[in-house]
């Protein structure tokens, strides 16, 4: 077991390796540096999002491990989205709260795909270690193991959902679990560099829940 794991440059099958994901590893080896000094174990994650999009799958893997590897941001793991799809459903037969089970149930069955919320909560679980699934990877660079904490590196747009999977989670594993999550949002275009100078990592890393770089 690791003690973080870190995820970034989340990217759609539809969508451009750009500024956005460019600027989460800025972000992302600050983190490294920062963890290095602390001597803290680490490995890194990127998640493929081939299940929200409803087009065909022509996503270059190749092209995005290679553009990761020249920006200095090899991960260890490339996931697919759609691969964590059985492991939602071994999730919310864990859930207890009948109402949240309920709405989660109804918006499947209504919508005929998986909430965004379900599949971050799945994804969080199984990095915790709380989760066990057998998950196919597009690339792995080191066999993934579980880690004491996480910290996820996202773009702003992806609160909402963040912050549902949350509440999935401790309704769960209880609340005690949000104190191994730690999440980093930023905008789009806004100097990282800049907002890197303002925060001292070392007394935020395993303290704050959610950090806003805006």
């Amino acid at each position: 077991m690791t003690n973080y794991n870190l995820e970034y440059s989340h990217i759609y099958i539809d969508e451009i390796f750009g500024q956005e994901h460019l600027q989460g590893i800025e972000i992302l080896n600050a983190m490294i540096k920062e963890l290095k000094d602390l001597n803290k174990s680490y490995n890194l994650i990127s998640m493929v999002d081939d299940y929200s999009p409803r087009t065909e799958d022509k996503f270059d893997y190749d092209a995005f491990l290679n553009q990761l590897i020249n920006a200095g941001a090899e991960p260890d793991v490339i996931i697919r989205e759609s691969a964590l799809l059985r492991a939602n459903i071994t999730l919310l037969g864990q859930m207890k709260d009948s109402k949240l089970r309920r709405n989660l149930v109804s918006y499947l069955k209504k919508k005929e795909m998986h909430p965004c919320s379900l599949f971050v909560a799945t994804f969080y679980a199984i990095r915790l270690g709380l989760l066990s699934s057998e998950i196919s990877c597009v690339h792995i660079n080191n066999d993934f193991a579980p880690s004491e904490s996480i910290i996820n590196i996202l773009p702003m747009r992806f609160k909402a959902s963040e912050k549902n999977a949350i509440k999935i989670l401790t309704k769960i594993y209880g609340n005690d679990i949000k104190k191994s999550i730690q999440t980093i949002y930023f905008e789009e275009g806004n100097d990282t560099k800049e907002l890197i100078k303002q925060i001292s990592w070392s007394k935020k890393i395993g303290t704050d829940s959610t950090l806003t770089l805006t």
